[in-house]
Order: structure tokens, then C-alpha cells, then sequence
């Protein structure tokens, strides 16, 4: 069925990941100008460059996951030139997304103040 009637539903699928990268870009562009989206075309995962708030970005994940319980991936676990990134995942609904993002930024905030 997928390959014979799935065309809609991916093209759908396509665009509203789209959209939710682009959510992802103006929330964190207005909220959290420290960090830096990296451009990406070849998938829907997001790099987010954190080298502004810490040179340890498995220490930022660590702390997002402990003080709001989302769930980042630390850029390390690709090799050392991730150190200062985290990966998010935005292939859910958009109400979630804005959630995790709420969540995301109060946690770098709490971690800039005291990033021990």
C-alpha cells in the first residue's frame, strides 16, 4: 500500500517535518540565541551547535534530561568535532515540540546559571 497510495501521505509527512524544523529555528533563534541550529537538508534530526553555553555538550544533555526530562543526544556519540552540539529529534507533533522546546530553553537557562 505504501508503495502503490503512500505518495500523498509522504509528501504530508515531508512538509510537516519541514514545518516543525522551522518551528525549531525561530523558537530557538528568538529564545535561545546562544545556540545555533545547523542548517540540514538530508534529514529531519537537528544539530544544535551549544558551544556559546558550555564546551561539554554530554554535560548539557545530562543536565537537560535530569532537570526536565527530555531526552536529547549528546553530538559526542558521533565523535569528538560533536563535543559542542546536541541532536533533537522534531518528528513528533507540533504541541509536543513546543513543549520540549519550553522545557529546553528553561534547562540551558538553569545550566548557564550555574553550569558545575
Amino acid at each position: 500500500a505504501a508503495f502503490n497510495k503512500g505518495e500523498a501521505w509522504l509528501e504530508e509527512l515531508r512538509e510537516y517535518l519541514s514545518e516543525n524544523k522551522k518551528c525549531v529555528r525561530k523558537f530557538v533563534e528568538e529564545k535561545l540565541p546562544m545556540v545555533r541550529v545547523v542548517p540540514s537538508q538530508a534529514t529531519y534530526l537537528l544539530w544544535l551547535d551549544c558551544g556559546n553555553v558550555t564546551e561539554d555538550g554530554g554535560k548539557l544533555t545530562d543536565f537537560i534530561r535530569e532537570d526536565s526530562g527530555l531526552y536529547l543526544t549528546k553530538g559526542g556519540t558521533y565523535g569528538a568535532c560533536g563535543k559542542k552540539f546536541i541532536r533533537l529529534n522534531p518528528a513528533c507533533p507540533r504541541e509536543r515540540l513546543m513543549d520540549g522546546l519550553e522545557r529546553l530553553e528553561q534547562s540551558v537557562r538553569r545550566f548557564m546559571e550555574n553550569p558545575s
